[in-house]
């Protein structure tokens, strides 16, 4: 069994939020800006200057539109957050073993079981390890509760647990 202690405030949000916007609502945003910028360069070649600035503005627009999602559901999460304890960070505990994931909030005492068939993406990332699930909910698990060898043992058992993962896409093997 592993266990992590992580706490959820802004610099965790923040580096997890971008993960949870997904990838193909990303991709058609910035196909429809940039289309929409090359017709604006289209239009100035035609002279049509308002018609230019028409397509130029919503081509931006497009193209900003996962940042501006990004940046509403960490500043969400966050309102959330200091609504609900009254502070600007929440300690967590998270349990991996093998039947499942268990996330205890220690703030409220409360329990979350997850099953290792529910996670979509695992990332990563300097300081933690991100688990998203099915539905866009995110976890952070502090690598700092591990040391180097456990570290090596934890990938080995969650690329056994995780066998829906990309493994080559997040270590790059």
């Amino acid at each position: 069994m592993y266990k992590f202690n992580s706490k959820l405030n802004k610099s965790t949000i923040n580096a997890s939020s971008k993960y949870l916007i997904p990838t193909f609502y990303k991709l058609m945003n910035y196909i429809a800006g940039i289309l929409l910028i090359v017709i604006a360069g289209f239009m100035v070649y035609q002279k049509e200057y308002i018609y230019a600035g028409v397509f130029a503005f919503f081509g931006i627009a497009f193209l900003l539109l996962p940042v501006i999602k990004t940046k509403q559901l960490a500043s969400r999460t966050q309102k959330v957050i200091q609504e609900t304890y009254g502070k600007d960070e929440v300690i967590y505990e998270i349990s991996l073993n093998e039947s499942g994931i268990e996330v205890e909030n220690t703030e409220s005492t409360g329990v979350i079981n997850i099953s290792y068939g529910n996670i979509k993406k695992f990332k990563i990332l300097d300081n933690h390890y991100l688990l998203v699930t099915k539905q866009r909910n995110s976890y952070m698990l502090d690598k700092r509760s591990l040391n180097q060898e456990s570290r090596a043992e934890f990938m080995k058992f969650i690329q056994r647990k995780l066998p829906q993962i990309n493994w080559t896409k997040v270590i790059g093997r």
